[in-house]
């Protein structure tokens, strides 16, 4: 189980570490630091607020203990689900827009969701206007460590997990992006990481006990859609995709893998896709390569690496990349569409882009795995292989707002070939997200 007693940390800063293989290969090619940069990246865009009468006083309505609201939280509330949740889980959102006010209606019925969500969303404010840490004494980062301090005070008090509710983990899942959109200087955020692992690691389909009651072909999609609503899957998966990603970051086993076998490998359903783009096999392997990577430093640690073995697993998490099916290249995008309406042919849109989008973590998944097998050599031949793979899956992917979902693909591939034409193009996707997408996080360094 994770842990079950945390401190409250009192910084919301916190820097997220690049893996080793793209760190060492940065420090050997003097790759650009804009693309080393971007793995700790969660990219926003930037639209301008709607003025609320600041005077003007509110109460949430869902229960007695819930505090008065001023005109500026409710401002804040209102601005997260009409403009920052699209762009925080911008492919959830296209997928699913009724997410937003999912989560508006969550922080409206939780204390600790609640000032998650004004933290978040006090900090994007402040970027609207091209604030950064420098203003740590100003009236507006006050209040955003107010709200820290709120939600972090929340959080404390649960100290067993079965204390937490869906509240306390989406909260926690607030607090992260918070610290990766302030572009991160210590590893505070796996703190709050673990909150929300504790929370869903409580679950019947996360622990697997719900399983043995639905038929052996169905068990996952049954238990998805009878055990949890939608906005405990959202946080299921999302969860999930920090875990797997943290994984990488922290060059560590992610914590539920064995569960992710199971639900991403022999059960299958999950549609990890509709929250961050990525296939759950995809992601599956990602998690097996991070856990791969832990082994293999450990065993050279030891002394006693065997590199036929370290072959061998690979071989085995490339089984894992295949097995997701032929690679989708978008054609015929818009020839099949039939007589669909123009909102049936937009969701038609918004999925075959999310499938180009699959396309490319699968790219960079086995781009990855190359370089935990062959090492920070972008000379290798299934580097230079895999990287031209990841090229060439972005450039059927047409340039827009899903990029922002693909920066670790973008900072990988860009850090593993000594390819110029490669580097410069890859670089032009962060450029073209252009000034409001660089305004939050350090991309632009």
């Amino acid at each position: 189980m994770p842990p079950t007693t945390r401190s409250s940390p009192t910084s919301i800063n916190a820097r997220i570490e690049a893996p080793a293989a793209i760190e060492a290969n940065a420090n050997t090619t003097n790759v650009n630091l804009t693309l080393l940069a971007a793995l700790q990246q969660v990219q926003v865009a930037i639209a301008p607020p709607t003025p609320i009468d600041s005077q003007s006083m509110y109460f949430a309505t869902s229960g007695p203990q819930r505090p008065r609201l001023t005109a500026r939280q409710m401002e804040l509330l209102h601005l997260y689900k009409s403009d920052l949740c699209k762009l925080q889980y911008h492919i959830a959102y296209s997928m699913d827009s009724s997410i937003a006010y999912e989560l508006f209606d969550l922080a409206m019925s939780s204390e600790a969701a609640l000032f998650g969500t004004l933290t978040l969303t006090a900090l994007y404010k402040i970027r609207l206007r091209g604030g950064g840490p420098s203003d740590s004494q100003s009236e507006e980062m006050v209040e955003v460590h107010g709200f820290f301090e709120r939600v972090s005070t929340e959080l404390a008090q649960k100290t067993q997990p079965s204390m937490l509710d869906s509240g306390d983990a989406m909260a926690a899942l607030h607090v992260v992006s918070a610290v990766l959109f302030e572009g991160g200087t210590n590893a505070e955020w796996d703190q709050y990481l673990d909150i929300a692992k504790s929370y869903i690691a409580q679950h019947p389909v996360v622990n697997m006990r719900s399983w043995n009651s639905s038929p052996s072909g169905d068990r996952l999609s049954s238990a998805m859609t009878t055990t949890m609503d939608k906005t405990t899957q959202f946080i299921i998966k999302t969860v999930a995709w920090f875990d797997v990603i943290g994984s990488v970051t922290m060059r560590r086993q992610a914590f539920f893998l064995d569960t992710y076998r199971e639900l991403f490998g022999r059960q299958g359903g999950a549609a990890m896709e509709r929250i961050m783009g990525c296939n759950e096999k995809v992601l599956l392997a990602i998690a097996e390569t991070a856990a791969l990577a832990a082994w293999r430093r450990e065993e050279e640690n030891k002394g006693s690496l065997n590199i036929m073995s370290l072959a061998q697993k690979g071989v085995k998490i490339d089984e894992i990349l295949s097995f997701t099916g032929p690679q989708y290249n978008g054609s015929g995008f818009e020839d099949d569409l039939g007589d669909m309406s123009e909102a049936q042919m937009e969701q038609e849109r918004q999925a075959r882009t999310v499938r180009l989008v699959s396309n490319v973590f699968r790219a960079a998944g086995r781009l990855y795995l190359h370089t935990v097998v062959s090492g920070c050599n972008p000379e290798v031949q299934d580097i230079k292989t895999a990287v031209q793979a990841t090229v060439d899956a972005f450039k059927v992917l047409e340039a827009s707002d899903f990029d922002r979902s693909l920066v670790f693909p973008i900072t990988l591939a860009g850090c593993m070939t000594d390819n110029k034409e490669h580097r410069a193009y890859l670089e032009g996707r962060l450029l073209k997200l252009g000034f409001k997408g660089q305004a939050v996080g350090n991309s632009s360094r």
